[in-house]
């Protein structure tokens, strides 16, 4: 698998080769128990989220922004990206309205999902006068949309694939075509030498780096193991490791506030 590994494939594979066996942890809200999440129903999420996009009308190559902090629903919607030859472009939960805004124009972002509060309010602001960003995408259920007009809950914007079984086709259709060429992510530096600059990083660039992780980690990867994720999967050292975790058959839970890692 690993030998022609397409990020798109991950979820639908593992799905296959694992089925009921635990893909991720999150932490229920209300009893703060951690519930598990299998590849199965993992990649059943993945799927709708892909019928979602093609139903907004996403085209191979577009740019879908994620600003917030880690949560299981942003490794959803960014396997579906790239399960349909698209682009996640994650940003850092702690930014500013203005790297917002700098990132949405030089990667031309049409919709972004904002995490909770901070990362809405700050979305709000950029999309005034933006021009290029047109949907925003609460995922926390908690988050006051203050009337705002381009925004859509998670969940609703989850139905927008449903009953629609030519999207099915159409996604089939962008599974045969995908390729380790395809650009999947686009991480954005700090800018703290200038303007930001958006890392441009292929398929091909995982497949590789994982395949070569995969060799030297034999050890670490045992089965058995679990991991925490709480370093920001906005940054390329936490999403490669929980890509690697995700190939290993390792179980992670996904930390949504560092504060509590202890």
């Amino acid at each position: 698998m690993l030998n022609n590994l397409h990020l798109g494939t991950i979820a639908s594979e593992n799905a296959e080769r694992f089925g009921d066996k635990i893909a991720f942890y999150h932490k229920d809200s209300k009893s703060g128990s951690w519930l598990p999440i299998t590849w199965r129903e993992t990649n059943e999420q993945v799927v709708r989220m892909a019928h979602a996009f093609l139903a907004y009308g996403l085209k191979p190559g577009d740019k879908v922004g994620i600003f917030s902090q880690n949560m299981v629903e942003i490794i959803v919607v960014d396997l579906a990206l790239q399960a349909i030859r698209c682009v996640s472009v994650p940003m850092y939960a702690t930014q500013s309205a203005e790297q917002v805004d700098y990132i949405v124009k030089d990667a031309n972002i049409e919709i972004i999902f904002t995490g909770e509060q901070y990362q809405f309010d700050e979305t709000v602001k950029v999309i005034a006068n933006n021009g290029i960003l047109k949907k925003v995408v609460g995922i926390s259920p908690a988050i006051d949309f203050k009337g705002l007009a381009q925004a859509v809950r998670y969940d609703e914007f989850l139905k927008l694939g449903d009953g629609k079984p030519e999207l099915h086709t159409e996604y089939e259709n962008r599974q045969k075509q995908l390729n380790l060429e395809d650009l999947s992510i686009l991480i954005y530096t700090s800018g703290t030498t200038g303007e930001p600059k958006g890392v441009m990083l292929t398929a091909g660039n995982a497949s590789q780096a994982l395949k070569i992780h995969k060799q030297r980690m034999i050890s670490v990867l045992s089965k058995g193991c679990t991991s925490m994720s709480f370093l920001p999967l906005s940054h390329i050292f936490e999403r490669g490791w929980t890509y690697m975790c995700m190939m290993s058959q390792m179980p992670v839970y996904v930390n949504t506030n560092p504060k509590e890692i202890q």
